[in-house]
């Protein structure tokens, strides 16, 4: 129901390398299913325009279904008595509640996913690329790995560098004294320290929550990020449903608002969404006109509150500018992964290009690059870095 929470949910999988279609609407679902062949079928229940149930029975119903024996799970933040067996009962194979429990959902998965699909991380081996221990150096620095990265996407990454001319980097010692040159990479525990000292700077939000539900520190801070990038638009649609007394979209936005603020811990909020989401089930006009203000008000706030996770200002940037030749072969690198759908090698490459300003030329295209990685857009990037 909310990019946000298509963000989380891909976050979630992300380990278990399964291949990820998405869509933000049942209409979307029904038209993607024709095209293509699913092994399981997450719905949410609260969907604009077309509910859990209705998008369910539709995709039943539908003749040109590839995937007309795909298990369809339902997902749902109303958490009630009796939520399962009435979602069984209207078709559903089973039932997940928001937010998203990231065990629950693995065991959902090897439940209901062909079991010749499970690989279990013991048979999960290949033989690992040799390299020179001066690269090796380089990728560990920057938390690469060469036992998890299979061969191509090492020598991927290992040209990339190349490419930066940074193998002339030399990774600091332990003990060492020196202080590094501001285009060296940050370590792990460096980019460690970052998502700590953000985290460390939010105001109202229960941040154990949050991680919780993100897996990880550096998952909470981007989906952070997503909640904030959305506050004013969001607030305002929300505000202009309730002035046009359409509820039925005031309510589907109010839900959405309730399960993205939990997620992230901003509990109070979540709360109070809660009530509204129950007003205008409802159709309890006068205390969604009394109570919608105070809760726009709260939500708001966490322009505020978030401040830590928005963009830096660029008039302040000290970084040195990455030449534009550099900027596109790292455009390509990230084209060639996420082809394969290595997102953990395509975002080490964001990390490093994190590390240079960007030529006011190539903003507008970095920022929408940023927004795809964060949301794990596979067909956007692809579109966009061609």
């Amino acid at each position: 129901d909310t990019s946000m929470n298509l963000t989380v949910i891909k976050s979630l999988l992300k380990p278990t390398e399964v291949l990820l279609d998405t869509a933000m609407s049942g209409h979307e679902m029904l038209e993607m299913v024709t095209k293509q062949i699913y092994d399981i079928i997450f719905i949410d229940y609260r969907m604009p325009e077309m509910d859990g149930i209705e998008a369910l029975k539709n995709l039943k119903a539908l003749n040109t279904n590839l995937s007309p024996s795909a298990p369809c799970i339902v997902l749902t933040a109303n958490v009630i008595s009796g939520a399962k067996q009435h979602f069984v009962s209207e078709g559903f194979d089973d039932y997940l509640s928001k937010p998203i429990d990231s065990e629950e959902l693995e065991e959902m998965l090897y439940k209901y996913l062909p079991k010749d699909k499970l690989i279990t991380e013991s048979q999960n081996t290949s033989d690992d690329l040799v390299l020179t221990e001066k690269e090796m150096e380089i990728l560990n620095s920057i938390g690469i790995d060469d036992k998890k990265d299979d061969n191509t996407n090492m020598e991927v990454i290992s040209d990339f560098l190349k490419g930066l001319e940074v193998m002339n980097f030399e990774p600091s010692s332990p003990d060492s004294n020196t202080n590094t040159d501001s285009n060296e990479f940050s370590s792990n525990e460096d980019a460690s320290a970052k998502y700590k000292e953000i985290i460390n700077r939010l105001e109202g939000v229960d941040t154990k929550t949050g991680i919780l539900h993100c897996m990880d520190e550096e998952t909470y801070v981007e989906i952070l990020k997503d909640y904030y990038d959305h506050i004013t638009e969001k607030a305002d649609k929300i505000e202009s449903y309730m002035n046009e007394g359409d509820f039925k979209n005031y309510t589907v936005l109010v839900h959405a608002l309730k399960s993205s603020s939990r997620t992230i811990g901003a509990l109070e909020l979540g709360d109070k969404a809660e009530y509204l989401e129950k007003c205008g089930d409802d159709q309890n006009i006068s205390e969604i006109n009394a109570r919608t203000p105070e809760l726009l008000e709260l939500y708001r706030s966490y322009l505020k509150k978030l401040s830590p996770v928005a963009p830096e200002d660029a008039s302040n940037d000290s970084r040195e500018e990455i030449p534009l030749s550099n900027l596109h072969d790292a455009y390509m690198t990230i084209k060639e992964l996420i082809s394969v759908f290595d997102f953990d090698s395509a975002e080490a490459v964001m990390e490093m290009l994190e590390e240079y300003s960007i030529p006011e030329s190539e903003k507008d295209k970095y920022d929408k690059v940023v927004s795809l990685m964060r949301n794990f857009d596979q067909a956007g990037l692809l579109e966009i870095l061609n």
